[in-house]
């Protein structure tokens, strides 16, 4: 494995978009890409990340630029959203090409109701520098691949609501009615 690749110890999944493209961003609707957010536990050993981060600046830029944004970023900035915690750090993923999505056991996971936000996971990632004229300089980490490791809260995300407890059945004079 390369010196800005690394392969996660188990943290949770949030936003998860790994079997079908989502748009980059509203100013890029045309760019897909698939994506996630790893949250990782307070106790996570950021050594790793961090190497790989270093190796993807001493990759690129031979070494570290003055002003340059990070990967890792501190989920207590984000406390509105669900597992965003204090003490935590996220990583935002994204990669053009479909992630090889597996089990505990290595097993390829085909369904897509099967990955959730909520899950803990482990990811193989890798770090990249970047440099855009109106963005300015920082280091990514790409997605290659997740591996399912432990169910979690459904929690995160806005998850699938029961609309059978919302809608009440509908006769024909109620449709007619409306219609008119």
């Amino acid at each position: 494995m390369s010196t800005t690749s690394l392969i996660t110890a188990p943290v949770r999944i949030a936003f998860p978009h790994l079997f079908t493209p989502k748009a980059k961003s509203d100013e890029k609707p045309d760019q897909l890409v698939y994506q996630c957010v790893l949250l990782l536990p307070p106790d996570t050993d950021l050594g790793p990340y961090n190497a790989a981060i270093q190796a993807a600046i001493k990759e690129t830029w031979g070494k570290e630029p003055p002003r340059w944004r990070s990967p890792l970023l501190e989920a207590a900035n984000k406390s509105h959203l669900d597992g965003y915690e204090d003490g935590w750090w996220y990583i935002n993923l994204q990669s053009k090409r479909r992630p090889g999505v597996v089990d505990r056991m290595g097993i390829p996971i085909g369904d897509p109701e099967a990955v959730y936000g909520g899950q803990w996971v482990k990811a193989f990632i890798n770090a990249f520098a970047w440099d855009n004229k109106t963005g300015g300089k920082g280091v990514s980490f790409g997605l290659n691949g997740i591996q399912v490791v432990k169910d979690g809260d459904r929690r995160f995300g806005a998850g699938q609501v029961d609309v059978t407890k919302v809608f009440k059945p509908l006769s024909d004079d109620d449709l007619l009615g409306d219609l008119i």
